[in-house]
């Protein structure tokens, strides 16, 4: 054969790269990925650990009988509830950070780089922001820091300020929470926010820089890996070791998260305990209570929801677990049906919110500035101050802006009506569009 012959490895890039085929192409394969972590492989698994979670925590009841009533409280439902509320997700997760492995060995997520270099290139990013929006899809931290590889001042900057837009392995929980409660575990739901995060992306980078006045263009040249058989024991590798820092932050930041959010639903100023038929007079609600009015136009105005958005800000795992404390939910899994406890569980009648604004809030942190240490990471990289409170600032605007648009979009498809607080939510959108 001529050395410029064409090989099977061309062949399939012509497919699998091409510049109209591989959006479709790179959505189905998502669509995969969450349909075997969130419906398929991932619920039987997460039945195997569930199970002995619950067991685990009756032991620990049955231990404690003889302690102090809050004692008890605080150590079964607020620390141990809290956390395997979190933990029960684990399978889940594991099984989406093993195909995401299998993926990047194969030589794929290398043809996504190529796929999407077009149209960053249109908003005035640089072809290599896509590695680190790919790698961000792990842990927003490093796809921060791999940012420092890009020369131009502005488009590093803009690639690590973005960078935290794709759903990162701490916000596969809620993810799964979310979809398996009020869409039955429907992939489309997960597969959507990542299609969702690369669109914000590239509208996020066209607003910059229409604000920077920048016109410069970047040429990105990569040498593409060939397509292999991928290496099972690499990709298990790979996911004992995010699992690992999963259980890890599960037992130290979530623990105590957990535990801090419990004490404060359980005593009010006056360090009297609050009975559970009035919630309303903990510290933790009158903290939460006057920030819940900002959320009323996005359809989740509650002290409860507002107290895990906020807790998310430490760890998004957080809200995952801040929910399970404050809604006094012991597990999220209904281990007959095997799969997340929705209507049938009761776990959405606990919610009290209905799919629409369901979405609405799981969007909202999603897109939201990430967790303390990723916002550390980009205060590192931008390297100054006017652009980090710049940063932390679009990213709660856009998702503000965008929980917004879902919550009384979703009602007026859904119902022929606006949702509650729509003409103040609307004037605090323009406010920020205008800013």
């Amino acid at each position: 054969l001529s050395p410029d012959a064409p090989t099977r490895q061309d062949a399939c890039d012509r497919v699998i790269a091409h510049q109209w085929l591989g959006i479709p192409i790179f959505a189905g394969v998502i669509w995969l990925v969450f349909s075997l972590s969130q419906a398929w492989v991932g619920p039987y698994l997460a039945d195997l650990l569930v199970g002995w979670l619950e067991g685990f925590q009756e032991g620990a009841a049955g231990l404690t009988a003889g302690a102090h009533p809050l004692v008890q409280s605080l150590l079964v439902d607020g620390i141990i509830g809290g956390v395997l509320a979190v933990v029960g997700f684990l399978p889940l997760i594991m099984v989406m950070f093993f195909l995401l492995a299998l993926l990047e060995d194969s030589g794929y997520m290398a043809r996504v780089a190529v796929v999407m270099d077009r149209f960053f290139k249109k908003v005035g990013l640089s072809g290599r922001s896509v590695i680190p929006m790919i790698m961000s899809t792990a842990c927003a931290i490093p796809g921060v820091m791999a940012s420092r590889t890009i020369r131009d001042t502005r488009q590093r900057r803009t690639t690590a300020m973005l960078s935290p837009f794709m759903p990162c392995g701490a916000k596969l929980p809620v993810i799964a929470l979310f979809s398996g409660v009020f869409f039955a575990g429907n992939a489309w739901v997960g597969t959507s926010m990542y299609l969702l995060g690369i669109g914000v992306i590239l509208l996020s980078a066209l607003i910059i820089r229409k604000i920077t006045g920048d016109t410069s263009e970047s040429y990105f040249i990569m040498e593409l890996p060939d397509y292999r058989i991928p290496s099972l024991r690499r990709a298990a590798v790979a996911m004992l070791s995010r699992g690992k820092a999963f259980v890890v932050k599960a037992g130290t930041v979530i623990l105590v998260s957990n535990a801090l959010v419990h004490i404060l639903q359980t005593f009010s100023w006056n360090f009297q305990t609050v009975g559970e038929g009035n919630p309303e007079a903990s510290i933790l609600a009158s903290l939460a209570g006057p920030l819940a009015i900002l959320f009323i136009p996005l359809g989740f105005g509650v002290w409860q929801f507002t107290a895990a958005a906020v807790t998310g800000f430490i760890a998004k795992e957080n809200v995952v677990g801040t929910l399970a404390v404050t809604f006094s939910i012991t597990s999220f899994f209904n281990l007959e049906e095997l799969a997340l406890a929705g209507e049938a569980g009761g776990v959405a009648a606990a919610f009290a919110i209905g799919p629409v604004a369901a979405l609405a809030y799981l969007i909202f942190n999603l897109f939201t500035p990430p967790c303390f240490a990723a916002i550390g990471a980009m205060r590192t990289e931008l390297a100054s101050t006017k652009w980090t409170l710049g940063a932390v600032g679009f990213q709660l605007s856009m998702g503000y802006i965008l929980a917004f648009l879902t919550y009384q979009g979703g009602t007026f498809l859904t119902t022929g009506g606006v949702g509650a607080a729509f003409l103040p939510g609307l004037l605090g959108v323009l406010i920020l569009v205008g800013i």
